[in-house]
C-alpha cells in the first residue's frame, strides 16, 4: 500500500508541475479570461471563451458581470452576442445596478434600446432607489432620459431620500434636463425626506437659469425644508448673489427666518459671504437681526467665524460692536473664545469693550483660556488682561509651576471671576498630568462655574472623562438649563465619552429644562445627530421611545431621526416599538 501511495503522490506533483488545473481552476480562468476580452471589447476572444465552457454571467470582485463590463465600454456588438448567448440582462452588482441603470449613465443610447427591447425593467431600482432616470438626470444625459421616459418610465420615482430625477438634474445643473423632466410631467414643488425642493438644490449650486426656469414653471419660491430653510438661504450661505437676487426680485422673504431662527444674512455672515450680505441688507435685512433663543446677530456670527470683511461691512452699516447675545455673550467675547486674534483687533478698533463680561461674569480671557488657544491668551496678556498665575500654569500646561504655586500656598480651588479652577483650564486644554496633580493636591472634582460646569464639562478626552469620575465626579450634575454632561458629549459627537458617561450612570432619560430644545432627552439628541451606536446603546439601557417622548416643541426621537434623514435610525427606532 505504502508504495501505491507514494506513486500517487509523485504522480500528482509531476501533474502539477506540468500545469495540470482542476476543472474548477480551470472554469475559474476561463471566466477572468471572458471578463478581460469583455473589458477590451474583443469579441473573437468573448466567442471562444464562451465556447470552452466560461460563464456567461460570470462576476467580478464588484458584482459586475462580461454584460455590465462590455456595457461601460459601449462595445455593442459584444453586449448584443452575450446577451445572445443568455447574460443576464437584469443582473445587479453590488451597488444594486443593473445594465440599463450602466447604459444610462454612460449615455449608451442604443443599449438601453436592447436591453429595453430584452424585456428590462425600464423603472428598476438600484440599492439606493434609484432608477435608471435617476441616473441619467444626474450625469445629464439627455438623450438617454428621453428615451427612457418615452419608453416609460416615471419622472417622479423616488429614491431612498425621497429625490425625484428634477432633484439631481437642479443640483448637478443640467439645465436640458431640467426642461426635459418639466415638459414630460415633473413635480415641481417634489420634495425629498428632508422638505428640500429642486429650487433648493438650484440656489445651492449657484443655477441662476434653472432656478428662473423652475420659479418661471410654479416653483414654490417660499418653500421650507424641515429645518426651516428656504432657497434664498441656500443662496446666500453658499454666497450665489445672482441666485439671491432672481429669488428677491421674484418676491422672496428677505427675513425669513429657519427652525434655529436664523435669517439669510446670518447665514451670509457665518460663511463670511459679503456679496450676498451687502444685497440683502441694501433689500432691507435687519443688520441686528436676533437668532432664536441663542440671541446672536449677523455680527455674532461673522465674528466666532473670523469674517473679518463682512464683519466690517457690518458694522460701517450699524451693526452694534456690543451687542449681547444669549447670556451677554458679545461678538468680541465669542472671538476670543474662537481664538480670532485679527477680528478681535478689527472688533476693538471699532469700540468694543475689552473688559465686557457676559452676564455670568465671563471674560474675553476666560473665552481664550478654555477655547481660544494658547497664542490669544499671550495676545491678551499683551493686552494688560490678568489672570491667576495657577489658572495661567494650569492653562499652559506648565506642570512644574502648578508645583510651586501649590507648594507657596495657592489654593488648589482657587476661583477665577467666573468660578473656574484650575483643574477646570487643565482639562479644557488637555493638560493631563497637571489634572492628575491637581487632584491629587485635593482639587474638587464637582466644582461648578457661574453657570455650573463642573470639570467634567471640561474634559476633551475620554480618557479624561475617566480620571474624573474614578475621582469622584458626578455624572448627573447638569447646568441650569437641565443639559446634562451626557446630552452635551451627544450634541459634540463624542461618542466614546458619551458611552462612558452611560456605562457609569448617566440619566438616560435627562430632559433639558429651557433654552430652544426644552424636554430634548439624551435618546432625542443622538436621533437629532445621528448617532446609532449612542441610540443602540440608549435602548439598551431603557431610553424611553413611546410616542409621547416628546419635546416641548412635539418632537419625538422618531420624528427628530426622520427630519434629518437618519434612516437606519428610523428602522432601530420602529424595531424598539416606536409608532409613527
Amino acid at each position: 500500500m505504502k508504495p501505491l501511495t507514494l506513486l500517487s503522490l509523485v504522480l500528482l506533483l509531476t501533474l502539477i508541475a506540468a500545469g495540470f488545473k482542476s476543472e474548477p481552476e480551470k472554469v475559474n480562468e476561463l471566466n477572468k479570461s471572458l471578463l478581460q476580452a469583455a473589458a477590451k471589447g474583443d469579441i473573437a476572444g468573448v466567442k471562444s471563451l464562451l465556447s470552452k465552457g466560461a460563464d456567461v454571467n460570470a462576476k467580478d470582485k464588484f458584482g459586475w458581470t462580461p454584460l455590465q463590463i462590455a456595457t461601460a465600454q459601449g462595445s455593442q456588438d459584444v453586449v448584443k452576442l452575450l446577451v445572445a448567448k443568455g447574460a443576464d440582462i437584469n443582473t445587479k452588482d453590488k451597488s444594486g445596478e443593473t445594465p440599463l441603470h450602466l447604459a444610462a449613465k454612460l449615455g449608451h443610447k442604443a443599449l438601453i434600446e436592447l436591453f429595453l427591447a430584452k424585456g428590462a425593467d425600464v423603472n428598476v431600482k438600484s440599492e439606493d432607489g434609484s432608477t435608471p432616470l435617476h441616473i441619467a438626470a444626474a450625469k445629464g444625459r439627455k438623450d438617454s432620459a428621453e428615451l427612457l421616459i418615452d419608453r416609460g418610465a416615471d419622472v417622479n420615482a423616488e429614491n431612498e431620500k425621497g429625490r425625484v430625477p428634477l432633484h439631481l438634474a437642479a443640483q448637478f445643473s443640467h439645465e436640458e434636463l431640467v426642461e426635459l423632466l418639466i415638459s414630460k410631467g415633473a413635480d415641481i414643488k417634489a420634495k425629498d425626506k428632508w422638505g428640500v425642493t429642486p429650487l433648493h438644490e438650484a440656489a445651492g449650486s449657484g443655477q441662476k437659469d434653472i432656478a428662473e426656469l423652475l420659479i418661471a414653471k410654479g416653483a414654490d419660491i417660499e418653500a421650507k425644508d424641515k429645518q426651516g430653510v428656504t432657497p434664498l438661504h441656500r443662496a446666500a450661505i453658499l454666497g450665489h448673489r445672482d441666485v439671491a437676487e432672481l429669488l428677491i426680485v421674484k418676491g422672496a422673504d428677505i427675513k425669513a427666518k429657519n427652525k434655529r431662527g436664523a435669517t439669510p444674512l446670518h447665514w451670509a455672515a457665518w460663511s463670511g459671504q459679503k456679496d450676498v450680505a451687502e444685497l440683502l441688507i441694501s433689500k432691507g435685512a435687519d443688520i441686528n437681526a436676533r437668532e432664536g433663543d441663542q440671541e446672536r446677530t449677523p455680527l455674532h456670527c461673522a465674528s466666532e467665524n473670523g469674517h473679518e470683511e463682512i464683519a466690517e461691512f457690518l458694522l460701517a452699516n450699524g451693526a452694534e460692536v456690543d451687542v449681547r447675545g444669549l447670556i451677554g455673550r458679545t461678538p468680541l467675547l465669542l472671538a476670543a473664545e474662537a481664538g480670532k486674534k485679527d477680528m478681535f483687533e478689527l472688533l476693538l478698533a471699532h469700540g468694543a469693550d475689552l473688559h465686557a463680561t457676559d452676564y455670568l461674569h465671563y471674560t474675553v480671557m476666560q473665552g481664550a483660556m478654555r477655547r481660544g488657544g494658547e497664542e490669544m491668551v499671550r495676545y491678551l496678556l499683551g493686552k494688560g488682561l490678568k489672570v491667576p498665575p495657577i489658572h495661567l500654569a494650569a492653562c499652559f500646561g506648565e506642570l512644574q509651576k502648578v508645583q510651586g504655586l501649590l507648594a507657596d500656598g495657592v489654593s488648589v480651588n482657587s476661583r477665577d471671576s467666573a468660578g473656574f479652577t484650575p483643574l477646570h483650564y487643565a482639562l479644557g486644554r488637555g493638560h493631563k498630568k497637571v489634572a492628575e496633580l491637581l487632584i491629587s493636591k485635593g482639587a474638587d472634582v464637582n466644582a461648578r462655574t457661574l453657570f455650573d460646569h463642573t470639570p467634567l464639562w471640561e474634559a476633551k478626552t475620554t480618557d479624561m472623562t475617566a480620571l474624573l469620575i474614578a475621582t469622584g465626579a458626578d455624572v448627573n450634575i447638569n447646568i441650569k438649563s437641565g443639559v446634562s454632561p451626557l446630552l452635551w458629549a451627544i450634541g459634540q459627537g463624542n461618542t466614546q465619552q458619551a458611552e462612558l458617561l452611560i456605562s457609569h450612570g448617566a440619566d438616560v432619560n435627562a430632559k433639558i429644562s429651557s433654552l430652544d430644545w426644552k424636554g430634548l432627552t439624551p435618546l432625542h439628541n443622538a436621533c437629532r445627530v445621528g448617532d446609532k451606536a449612542i441610540v443602540e446603546m440608549l435602548l439598551a439601557k431603557g431610553a424611553d421611545i413611546d410616542i409621547n417622548a416628546k419635546t416641548d416643541k412635539g418632537d419625538t426621537p422618531l420624528s427628530l431621526a426622520k427630519e434629518t434623514g437618519r434612516e437606519r435610525i428610523v428602522e432601530l427606532l420602529r424595531r424598539h416599538g416606536a409608532k409613527e
